[in-house]
């Protein structure tokens, strides 16, 4: 006979009480005081048993004592599974409490992975930032402000004084080098050609002037090539040199702009290219050499009273012509969207980023230019500097030559004229 089976009998024994009565009432969660009073004894006495017995008094605890208490009893096999499956079916308490546990344990195993993930992220944040660093640290110092004198031919007309003429620059990927070898004599690009090609279309802007009085440059992502994958390692010179001589080479076309225009406006927007790795390690556009250019840039062009810039690092810019806001993103967030749906899906995205609604959409990425109406207004994609590349053609893509595109606004925000300027 077990310890628990002589208590049993020496209580029963000595109270006159059946132990299979008290456990019955002590199931159904009766207390002490209302179990005492259906067996006709007194509270103490009662205590006294529970005591002995080892069941707590508390409610949240009797479904597992009672189980306890059978099994240690040596109830025969039948009725002691009788027994087992019982209080689980007739007290949802142990399932509650079973469902309990478990959802901790799902909520730990979460928040292990998540700190797991916080600790990943801010090790390779913290890598990534040491790598930014040497990289810029290795091109220091900032080489001196550089003055572009370009002669504009066309003389001003009055009646396009409140008009705005706009320059969209993207897709310049100026550190890349490609040779007519690698392009099947479609295309060659390096720093040479970059600054080249960079001079007509500053040219052709120019002398597109009509005596506007606003100038406005909407810089739309992918100014630096980056090394994302294998074939843009061969780089015509170190990433964070490139990114000082193009701001040099850009604050001397943006002065001299300022001497043609009342104001010069400039936004910015970084693209996908513009990172140090093969995948992307931050959705954030604050950390790339895009933003680490275009602050580089506004610190060039302080001097100048008339020009003012923005830096975006949420992917999307707007600013208003007339009556009418005009977007400008990357549009590398937005590949393979339906044409039919995507420029919805850009216009609420406006909505939910800005809290603007975006009239005229202007968009680089794709590298090749495209123009048209949209419900509301036009959509531009602007062509790219670099034109064909190797990566390109290897992946299917048509030839494509290299353009950038000027557009001019009406005073109530339409578009006036749009132009591809071709610079093979």
């Amino acid at each position: 006979m077990s310890r628990l089976n002589e208590i049993v009998s020496k209580l029963e024994e000595k109270y006159t009480i059946n132990i299979d009565d008290v456990m019955d009432l002590y199931k159904r969660k009766l207390g002490r005081e209302n179990i005492a009073k259906r067996l006709g004894t007194s509270i103490f006495t009662m205590r006294q048993i529970l005591d002995k017995l080892g069941l707590p008094l508390k409610k949240a605890k009797r479904a597992e004592a009672y189980l306890k208490f059978y099994i240690e009893l040596n109830a025969d096999k039948e009725s002691a599974q009788e027994l087992i499956d019982a209080p689980i079916i007739e007290n949802t308490y142990l399932t509650k409490k079973l469902g309990v546990a478990q959802r901790a344990l799902i909520r730990s195993r979460d928040e292990a992975n998540f700190l797991r993930r916080t600790l990943y992220k801010s090790t390779r944040k913290a890598a990534m930032e040491e790598k930014i660093v040497d990289i810029i640290e290795a091109a220091l110092p900032i080489k001196d402000k550089r003055e572009h004198t370009i002669v504009v031919e066309t003389s001003p007309i009055e009646k396009y004084r409140n008009y705005t003429s706009c320059l969209l620059l993207s897709d310049l990927h100026v550190e890349e080098s490609v040779t007519r070898k690698d392009v099947g004599a479609l295309n060659e690009f390096d720093w040479e050609i970059m600054e080249d090609r960079l001079y007509k279309v500053f040219s052709e802007w120019f002398n597109q002037y009509r005596g506007e009085s606003r100038g406005m440059v909407m810089i739309l992502g992918d100014v630096i090539s980056g090394i994302i994958h294998d074939t843009l390692e061969h780089t015509t010179k170190p990433t964070a040199e490139a990114v000082h001589d193009l701001a040099d080479i850009l604050s001397g076309y943006f002065n001299a702009a300022a001497t043609i225009f009342d104001t010069i406006d400039i936004h910015f927007v970084s693209g996908n290219h513009e990172r140090i790795s093969e995948r992307i390690k931050s959705n954030n556009k604050g950390m790339d050499f895009g933003y680490l250019f275009a602050q580089i840039l506004k610190a060039k062009l302080t001097g100048t009273a008339n020009i003012s810039m923005s830096i975006s690092t949420t992917g999307f810019v707007a600013t208003k012509v007339g009556d009418k806001w005009v977007g400008g993103i990357h549009g590398d967030a937005f590949r393979g969207q339906k044409n039919e749906a995507r420029t919805s899906i850009i216009q609420e995205a406006f909505k939910r980023v800005l809290e603007v609604e975006a009239y005229h959409i202007l968009e680089g990425h794709t590298h090749k230019f495209s123009y048209h109406n949209t419900n509301r207004g036009a959509s531009i994609i602007n062509g790219s500097l670099i034109g064909s590349n190797a990566y390109g053609l290897t992946n299917g893509y048509i030839p494509i030559r290299p353009s950038q595109t000027i557009l001019g606004f009406e005073p109530n925000g339409e578009i006036d004229f749009v132009k591809q300027v071709f610079l093979d």
